[in-house]
């Protein structure tokens, strides 16, 4: 029984490892990173003001908020579920949920990276771009001018529509740098994070 849930692993790495690899948004050596595709890509510096962790048990979360060379401030989450779980919705139902948003405006989805204009609860706007390529990750980039997040998406697809609205929530601070609203009821029992069926049936 052992070998054969070691040799399912294994198979599901490699099919895994096989799929190309292409788009990823990530925050490393002080640089936020968006890639749609081995042609188009993102990149610019960005200084940590602060960090922040929380553990879920069944989910891990990472929170940067960053400052950009035009002074913008911005936050990046990295979301990854534990090994034996995974999101159960994707990333428009997610992002809907934990910002607890009245509706999303989508204005580009490619290649697992997905850019809206959020409506929050209170009807103002936040330009997010989200990125989840499997059901174990998820990363969220948010809180920059319209102006930088249609360059971003420029970037990504120099024929994609720019976001229509330039009046949006714009970080003025670390205090009210973290716009998203996760907690255990969210994650635990909407629910966000469920555990990954089994791999193969009973021996």
């Amino acid at each position: 029984m052992i070998k054969n849930i070691i040799f399912s692993i294994f198979i599901l790495l490699n099919i895994i490892a096989c799929v190309p690899q292409n788009s990823y948004i990530s925050f490393n050596n002080n640089h936020i990173s968006i890639s749609s595709s081995k042609e188009y890509f993102f990149n610019i510096s960005a200084n940590i003001l602060e960090q922040k962790s929380i553990n879920f048990a069944s989910m891990y979360l990472r929170q940067y908020i960053l400052k950009l060379p035009n002074s913008e401030i911005i936050t990046y989450e990295y979301a990854k579920t534990d090994f034996s779980y995974e999101f159960e919705p994707n990333i428009h139902r997610i992002i809907k949920t934990v910002f607890e948003a009245k509706g999303l405006i989508p204005i580009y989805g490619e290649n697992h990276i997905y850019a809206y204009q959020i409506i929050l609860s209170n009807g103002s706007l936040l330009n997010l771009i989200g990125y989840q390529s499997d059901s174990q990750n998820l990363k969220l980039v948010y809180g920059m001018s319209t102006h930088t997040f249609n360059k971003m998406i420029h970037s990504l697809n120099p024929n994609a529509p720019k976001a229509k609205y330039t009046h949006v929530n714009q970080i003025k601070s670390i205090k009210n740098a973290i716009f998203s609203k996760w907690d255990d009821r969210k994650v635990h029992f909407v629910p966000l994070v469920v555990p990954l069926p089994r791999l193969m049936g009973p021996f």
